[in-house]
C-alpha cells in the first residue's frame, strides 16, 4: 500500500538582504550543480528558474546548489521540507565585494521566523521547525544588487531521540508513506497529556519505519512518561498504537567528577525550574567553569529559585567562556532585591590606598577600540535607556572613586543626534549644580547665571584674570579724615599673611581718599591733604590666593579631539 500524505502544513525558506543573522551548523549533503550563470549587463538564470516568486519556489533535496544567480529585479525562491522539531540549516555563499545578499526564512503565512544579513561573504541561520511543514529560500539583492552565489541547505535535530517500529496492513508488511503521531502522558493508561503533540510524514519499507523524535525541553519537566503512537495512510483516520512505550531516562547526576566534559551540537548545559542554586562550584583548584567554542550559549539556565551559577573560591577563574557564538555570560532576574549579577572578590590583603589588585569584574572591548562596558537597555520609554551607576545604596558612606594612570575622557553626545546635550552635576534635591555643555559652555549654579527683569534665566561671561586671584569688595565710613578697615576673617584667611593685597576706593563724596597703610587682619584709609572729612566710601579688595597655582599666564595646550580620543 503506498499512500500520499493528506493535509502537508506549508512554510517557506527564503534568503535575504541587511537581516540580523542566526547561528547555524553548516549543511553538508549532495552537490547539485546548476547552469553556469553570468552577472552584470547581461546576468544570465541559471536553470532553476522560473522561481520568482513564494508561489513558483522550486523544490529542492537538502545538499549544495551551484553555482546560482540573482539577477536585477529577480528574487529567486526555493522550497523544502522539514519534519516538526528538526532544525533547517541554510548558508549562502558569495563574494560580497560583487553584490550583497542576504537570506530570510518565512512560514506559510508568510511570517518571518529566521534571518541572515551581514556585509561578509556569508550568510547563515539555523531554525528549529515548531510543527511539520514546508519552506521557502528567497534569494534577493541589498539595494537590488547582482551576484553569483552558492546555496547550502541541510537539516538536522539535535535533541532528538530515534523511533524504529514495525507497521503491519492485514497482517502483511506495510510500504510507503504514512503519518505518525507523537504525544507524551504522564501514565500509562489515562492520563494528562505533557507538552507538544507531533505529526510526521515517513516512509515503511517492509513495514519498518525509522524516524527522530523531539520534544520541546518543555515536555520533560515531570517523570515517568509515556509515549502514545498513532498512525494513519493519507486519507484515513489515526489508528492509536497500545500499549503506550515508557520514555526510558538516564540517572540524574547530583555531582560531577574532576575533569567531567559535557559536548554536543547544542546548548552544552541547560538548567531550567530549579528551587534552589542552579549550579555550585565549590573550591575549584583552576577553573570553576571553563566552555570553549561555544555555538550558541554556553550556558542556559532558567527559573532558578536562589542563585543560577554560584561559585566559591576558584584558584584561577571562576567561569571561562572562549569563541562563544552569542553572550559569553548571560544573566537576567526578576528581583528588587538581589542584583541580576553579583561578583565578590574577598582578598583582604588589599592595599585599601593604592587600590591595586583583588578587583570584582574586569572587562575589555575588542582590540582595545570597543566600549568595555556597556550600561542601559533601550526599552522605549523616556528614561528606560539611562545607564546608571550608583555605590551601594545599603552603606550611607559609599563613594564611587575613579582611578586612572593617566586621563578621564567624557564624550558627549557620540552619535550626533542630540541638541545640547550635556553633563551635569546634581545636589540631593535634583537641583542643577555644575553643568557643561558639549559646545562647551559652563555653567555653575553659583556664579554665570542671572535672572532679568523678565525673570528669565540668562547666561554670563566669567572674567579672566593673568593670575589666580580672589576678590572681595565691601563698604565703611571715614570718620574725621580716617578709617580703618578690617578684612573679613573668611577672605583674609585665603591670602598670603604679608598684606600683599590691592585696595581700590571709591568715595561716595567730594573728598579725595588713599590707603595709608595694610597689614594682614586691615587696612587704613585717610583722606587727602590731611583733611578733616566725613564719608562714605566703597572698596575693592584684590589677592593672590595661598596655594601652587602662582605662575603668571602659563602656558597651556589646546585640547584637540585626537587628543580626547586617547
Amino acid at each position: 500500500m503506498s499512500k500520499k500524505f493528506a493535509y502537508p502544513l506549508i512554510f517557506i525558506i527564503l534568503v535575504l538582504f541587511g537581516l540580523g543573522a542566526a547561528q547555524a551548523e553548516r549543511g553538508t549533503g549532495e552537490n547539485h550543480p546548476a547552469l553556469n550563470p553570468s552577472v552584470g549587463a547581461a546576468c544570465v538564470d541559471d536553470n532553476l528558474e522560473n522561481n520568482d516568486t513564494p508561489a513558483a519556489a522550486r523544490p529542492l533535496a537538502w545538499g549544495t546548489y551551484t553555482p546560482l544567480a540573482r539577477c536585477l529585479n529577480d528574487d529567486d525562491y526555493f522550497e523544502v521540507e522539514l519534519p516538526a522539531g528538526y532544525e533547517a540549516v541554510v548558508e549562502l555563499t558569495f563574494i560580497h565585494a560583487n553584490g550583497d545578499l542576504d537570506i530570510k526564512l518565512l512560514n506559510e503565512n508568510g511570517d518571518d521566523v529566521a534571518s541572515s544579513g551581514t556585509s561578509s561573504n556569508n550568510e547563515k541561520f539555523t531554525y528549529r521547525a515548531p510543527e511539520r511543514g514546508r519552506y521557502v529560500i528567497h534569494v534577493y539583492g541589498y539595494q537590488n544588487a547582482e551576484n553569483t552565489y552558492s546555496l547550502t541547505i541541510s537539516r538536522q535535530c539535535s535533541g532528538c531521540f530515534s523511533y524504529q517500529g514495525i507497521l503491519e496492513d492485514g497482517g502483511q508488511p506495510l510500504n510507503g508513506e504514512v503519518d505518525l503521531r507523537f504525544t507524551l502522558y504522564d501514565k500509562l493508561v489515562d492520563g494528562s497529556q505533557v507538552g507538544m503533540t507531533l505529526e510526521q510524514q515517513v516512509t515503511a519499507v517492509n513495514g519498518l519505519v525509522n524516524t527522530q523524535v523531539y520534544f520541546d525541553r518543555a515536555s520533560y519537566t515531570t517523570f515517568p512518561l509515556f509515549l502514545e503512537v498513532a498512525v494513519r495512510p493519507a486519507g484515513g483516520s489515526y489508528t492509536t498504537l497500545s500499549p503506550r512505550q515508557e520514555l526510558a531516562t538516564v540517572p540524574v547526576a547530583t555531582t560531577l567528577t574532576a575533569g567531567a566534559e559535557i559536548s554536543g551540537t547544542g546548548t552544552s548545559l541547560y538548567l531550567t525550574s530549579l528551587q534552589g542554586t542552579g549550579l555550585v562550584i565549590n573550591e575549584a583548584g583552576d577553573d570553576g567553569i571553563r566552555i570553549d567554542n561555544a555555538g550558541d550559549d554556553g550556558i542556559q539556565i532558567e527559573n532558578v529559585g536562589d542563585d543560577g551559577i554560584y561559585i566559591i573560591n576558584p584558584t584561577e577563574t571562576g567561569v571561562w567562556v572562549s569563541n562563544a557564538g552569542k553572550s559569553a555570560v548571560a544573566g537576567e532576574n526578576n528581583s528588587t532585591a538581589f542584583p541580576a549579577g553579583l561578583f565578590l572578590n574577598q582578598d583582604t590583603t588589599i592595599n585599601p590606598t593604592s587600590r591595586s589588585g583583588g578587583i570584582g569584574i574586569y572587562t575589555r572591548g575588542a582590540n582595545g577600540v570597543a566600549a568595555d562596558l556597556v550600561l542601559g537597555a533601550n526599552d522605549g520609554t523616556l528614561f528606560g535607556d539611562d545607564g546608571v551607576i550608583t555605590s551601594d545604596p545599603n552603606y550611607i558612606h559609599s563613594d564611587i572613586v575613579l582611578a586612572t594612570h593617566d586621563k578621564v575622557v567624557i564624550k558627549l553626545d557620540i552619535d550626533n543626534n542630540t541638541s545640547g546635550a550635556y553633563f551635569e552635576i546634581l545636589d540631593v534635591n535634583g537641583n542643577s549644580r555644575f553643568r557643561v555643555t558639549e559646545d562647551g559652555t559652563i555653567t555653575p549654579a553659583n556664579s554665570v547665571m542671572a535672572v532679568n527683569d523678565q525673570e528669565e534665566s540668562v547666561g554670563m561671561y566669567m572674567l579672566g584674570a593673568t593670575e589666580n586671584r580672589i576678590e572681595d569688595f565691601g563698604s565703611s565710613t571715614l570718620a574725621n579724615g580716617t578709617a580703618i578697615v578690617p578684612l573679613a576673617v573668611d577672605f583674609a584667611n585665603l591670602i598670603p599673611a604679608d598684606g600683599l593685597y590691592h585696595v581700590y576706593l571709591t568715595p561716595l563724596g567730594d573728598c579725595p581718599l588713599f590707603v595709608a597703610n595694610k597689614t594682614a587682619a586691615e587696612f587704613t584709609v585717610r583722606a587727602m591733604g590731611e583733611a578733616n572729612c566725613t564719608i562714605n566710601f566703597d572698596y575693592r579688595i584684590v589677592a593672590t590666593i595661598n596655594g601652587p597655582e602662582s605662575e603668571r599666564l602659563p602656558q597651556v595646550t589646546p585640547l584637540t579631539s585626537e587628543e580626547g580620543a586617547e
